[in-house]
């Protein structure tokens, strides 16, 4: 999975990422909700050889650190080398592929799972000279959180709080939307000022943009 797809509807995602391209110094990995078919968002700075090589022996599913972080429920943060990976002489069908990362100097790593809404999204980072520290972790996994909450989580928005900037995208006026939904006007007038808080917006006008950019509404 060597194709460039950032999460662009997040205007400030180059310099949120650029801790994460200190500390990941050999490459980092990051996708948001992963499916079947892949992630739904994602970036990757490995080496080019190595991205081919994964994606022609089709490591997708067989990396022990990838297949961590979409089957671990509850998300969570590890070091590579702290993740089993079955014995080869045991298996012979299986290709360690932790020891063909390192051939392309992705020697030591760490990886960031979350798990929000039910969508599951991972950044793992690499480096050639040393383990990640713990710090470096915990400066990965409180960055991580806070994409995952506006990418994958709604900037934390409820439903009724999308409901009314969706009728306001839609053209209707306060009270309109309102009656529409079913709510009086002081609750909609509440979750403007909710969404907007959330959103990091000083008008409606913004947040609805805004929410619309991010696909939160449509």
């Amino acid at each position: 999975m060597s194709y460039y797809n950032p999460p662009t509807f997040y205007e400030n995602y180059e310099n949120a990422i650029e801790p994460v391209r200190r500390i990941g110094t050999a490459g980092y990995v990051v996708g948001f909700n992963f499916r079947y078919r892949g992630p739904e968002f994602f970036e990757s700075t490995y080496p080019e050889e190595w991205q081919r090589l994964y994606d022609e022996r089709n490591y997708y599913g067989r990396d022990p650190v990838l297949l961590w972080a979409i089957t671990t429920r509850k998300g969570g943060e590890k070091r590579w080398s702290s993740i089993p990976f079955p014995n080869p002489g045991k298996l012979p069908f299986i290709e360690n592929v932790p020891e063909r990362a390192a051939e392309h100097g992705l020697k030591y790593g760490a990886i960031v799972a979350r798990n929000v809404n039910g969508r599951r999204s991972a950044l793992s980072v690499a480096r050639e000279d040393r383990e990640v520290t713990n710090q470096e972790i915990s400066i990965l996994a409180h960055l991580f959180d806070e994409l995952t909450r506006i990418v994958d989580g709604s900037c934390g928005l409820n439903d009724k709080e999308l409901s009314v900037l969706k009728a306001l995208n839609d053209g209707h006026t306060d009270a309109t939307a309102a009656d529409l939904l079913g709510i009086p006007l002081p609750t909609l007038k509440s979750c403007k000022t909710s969404a907007r808080k959330k959103l990091g917006c000083k008008t409606s006008t913004q947040a609805v943009g805004l929410a619309v950019r991010r696909n939160y509404i449509n």
